[in-house]
């Protein structure tokens, strides 16, 4: 069997331990500043802006090549003498596709 008498004060020894931090660190704010007043400010405002308007930017880019190409597909199918009754190329009747719940 395991003693278990011994386990009890290993976490009461680690608890009071305390260690310096090295380098220990200086402050660089104004005595005046509390460290939770400091905000980005205007320069991080523009930064996650222009970001934010990048990806939104690349999302539509995305969606009009991901269109272009279907239709495209679309065309080439077509000139090719292949076109499809269905205008969506889905399940011509509702009972070919997958069962719905």
């Amino acid at each position: 069997m395991t003693d278990y008498t011994a386990l009890p004060a290993a976490p009461a020894a680690v608890g009071t331990e305390t260690s310096t931090p090295s380098p220990t660190p200086t402050d660089v704010l104004r005595p005046d500043l509390d460290p939770t007043d400091v905000t980005p400010g205007t320069i991080g405002f523009v930064v996650t802006f222009l970001l934010a308007l990048a990806g939104v930017g690349v999302w539509f880019s995305m969606n009009r090549k991901i269109r272009r190409l279907g239709y495209e597909e679309r065309a080439a199918r077509d000139a090719s003498g292949q076109s499809s009754d269905r205008p969506d190329d889905g399940p011509a009747d509702p009972t070919d596709g997958p069962p719905r719940p």
